[in-house]
Parts: structure tokens; sequence; C-alpha cells
């Protein structure tokens, strides 16, 4: 809460007034882009451990065409009369799209692989809930520590260089730590997993925000940055929703140690798809001198 008041105070501050295009919300894709994304999510979630009767389809197929009928919306939005909540000329820009995408990945990676981690620092190697977060401190220190660093560097570095070091850190920091899930292997080794996971975190936040907006037409700023932190919120909804699946299935078929480290599996094989879309970033940085 102190750190969130500071954030308002200090943006109301600082941050300039930019000029303001969208004059509507188009309240019709907001109901549909809400229902379609719930019903997707509560599929995903709760089918494995239900036996997928027949209603999590329902939802899942219902969910699905709900989002395609959203797509459509912001296509026809002038014709109807409204502003399109996702401007689709946003998607001309390539390395909008491509970080956009890759965001999305990230969010799932972050938002989902504490999940089975923590299940198995307190249940399968009986740590306290706050044993379990000190073992996540070196994560936090190379975190912080870096990320102050990199992102300078943003601005003078090819971006693809920085972006796919950093997914490439998150993905072998993963299966470093599931490997060690998998052989219940002493938590010393988890020491470097964690401050590796860290640095990895450093090094995507940044560089991968900074190209993706770099060379977004002013006119849809303000939008394209809604946009971009929509998919990294999406990716993290889904994310918790598929790994939590894993889990349970994971964890019933192969028992707790190797089902945690085969969810933890899923995250890095999603941040794989990222790590291929940042390694296609165009370079945007003007040539000094």
């Amino acid at each position: 809460l102190p750190l969130g008041i500071a954030a308002l105070v200090l943006s109301a501050l600082w941050v300039p007034r930019l000029p303001t295009y969208a004059r509507s919300i188009d309240k019709l894709s907001v109901v549909v882009t809400l229902v379609g994304m719930t019903s997707a999510v509560i599929a995903i979630q709760q089918g494995p451990g239900l036996g997928w009767p027949w209603w999590t389809f329902v939802l899942l197929i219902g969910g699905i065409g709900l989002i395609v009928w959203f797509v459509r919306l912001q296509a026809t939005a002038s014709k109807r009369g409204t502003e399109p909540l996702v401007p689709l000329p946003l998607f001309k820009n390539r390395n909008y799209s491509l970080g956009a995408f890759s965001i999305s990945t990230m969010g799932f990676a972050v938002a989902s692989q504490m999940l089975p981690i923590m299940m198995w620092f307190q249940t399968g190697r009986g740590l306290t809930s706050a044993e379990a977060g000190l073992m996540m401190v070196p994560m936090a220190v190379a975190a912080g520590l870096g990320s102050p660093l990199v992102g300078p560097l943003a601005d003078r570095i090819k971006p693809r260089l920085l972006s796919v070091f950093g997914f490439g850190s998150v993905i072998a920091a993963l299966l470093w730590i599931a490997g060690i899930m998998y052989t219940d292997a002493a938590l010393f080794w988890f020491i470097g997993a964690s401050a590796l996971l860290g640095v990895g975190n450093a090094f995507v936040w940044a560089p991968n925000s900074v190209t993706a907006m770099r060379t977004v037409d002013l006119r849809y700023m303000g939008a394209a940055s809604g946009v971009y932190n929509t998919t990294r919120q999406v990716g993290a909804v889904v994310g918790a929703a598929a790994v939590g699946a894993a889990m349970q299935v994971g964890s019933a078929s192969l028992g707790l140690h190797q089902g945690m480290a085969i969810s933890l599996v899923l995250p890095a094989a999603v941040m794989v798809a990222g790590l291929i879309a940042v390694a296609c970033f165009e370079n945007t940085l003007t040539p000094k001198g």
C-alpha cells in the first residue's frame, strides 16, 4: 500500500500529460471479452480436477468463440460508431506484436511458477511458509540489483540481445529448478537457480517493454500500453490455471515431487515461444554519430 500510494503521487507529479484520442468505450466489447476469458479460464482450471464434464467443454468452446467475436468487434468498431478497445493497426508494428506476445509468455511463467515451487517446499520438503519465502530471496536480490543496470542498456544495445539472454535465463532457471524438484536434491542447489531466475527477470521486463513501445504511433500509445499490460495479465491468468491443472494431474499420476517438477516444465515450454519471438525483434535503435 505505501508503494502504491507513492506511485500514484509521483505519477501525478512527474508523468506528463499526452494528447488523448479515444472518445468512447465499446461496452459490448468489454462484456464479450470479460465473459469469454472467464469462461475459458474456468474450463482450463476446473476441467482436469473434475474429469472434464460436458459443461467444461461448453465453457471452453464458448469462451474461444467469444474471444474470436471480440476480435471481430474490434475490426468493425468504427462502422458501429464506437472506439475499439484494441486498435488492430497496432499489430502491424512488428516489434509491438512480438513484444506483446512475448510478455504474455513471461506473464504465464511468473504467475504460475510459484505454485509448484511453494507446494514442493512446504508439502514436499516440510518448510514453513516463511522459510519457503526466504528461498526466493536470491531471485529478488538479483532482479533488484540487475533491473536498474539493464534498463539503460535497452537504449544502447540491440533489442534482441538483451531479451534473448533474459528469456533464455528464465527458461534455464525453470528447468534447473524442475530438475532439483524431480530428484529431490539438496536445497543448496536452489540458491543458484533462484538467483538465475532473478537475472532472467531483470533482462526481460525493461528491454521487452521498451522495444515493444518505442515505435508505436503516438495516436495509439495509450491503447498500446493498455493492450501490452493486458496481454501480460491474460498470460498470467491462463498460466495459473494451466499449471494448476498440470499440478493436479502430475501429482496424482507421478507423486508430489515428480508431479510438481513436471508441471514446472510447462511455463518453461511456453517461455520458449517467447524466446523465439524476441529473437525476431528488429533493431529500432538510432545509430549514434
